[in-house]
């Protein structure tokens, strides 16, 4: 089962335009980042899963941690790709010194950036995925120094709670 992910930390996020430490960006092919990037886009979500270590981690970030590619494949991926409203299209960016995914959404009639996606490599294909579709703050930068046309999609800090009667 998922567990909940830890608070995030300084450095769980690239920090734009703002002083003070910064982690290295860490290593990964561009040809497995658009192996990735056409995966998802053709919603093949077991050619995606594939991509992952046996043994992969993801998180979206401040919410939920996942481990192991079924985990993966199961939780995060299958929603990110089938249950999101607004179609969500991945491409592959250059930004803050990292090769990075931005899922844009299609949102009152224009694509607009949701989401931007962290992996990292290890010996046998994606080691650890980090969402920061609960990072408001990081999607804004993200848009600005994209230059893109339309304002982010902010999702706020977490899912939304779900009443109970």
């Amino acid at each position: 089962a998922a567990r909940q992910a830890p608070p995030p930390s300084a450095s769980d996020a690239p920090s734009p335009g703002i002083p003070g430490p910064r982690i290295l960006a860490p290593r990964i092919e561009v040809e497995l980042v658009d192996r990735f990037v056409a995966a998802f886009n053709a919603r093949d979500l077991d050619g995606l899963a594939a991509l992952l270590e046996e043994q992969a981690e993801a998180s979206v970030v401040g919410c939920v941690q996942e481990d192991g590619r079924q985990q993966i494949r199961d939780g995060s991926l299958h929603h990110t790709m089938f249950d999101e409203e607004g179609d969500p299209l991945a491409t592959r960016v250059e930004l803050w010194g990292e090769t990075l995914i931005v899922l844009r959404y299609s949102l009152q009639g224009e694509r607009r950036l949701g989401d931007v996606l962290r992996l990292e490599q290890g010996e046998g294909g994606v080691r650890r995925l980090r969402y920061y579709y609960f990072c408001p703050q990081l999607l804004s930068e993200a848009a600005h120094d994209l230059n893109e046309s339309a304002p982010p999609a902010l999702n706020g800090y977490r899912y939304p709670s779900r009443e109970t009667s």
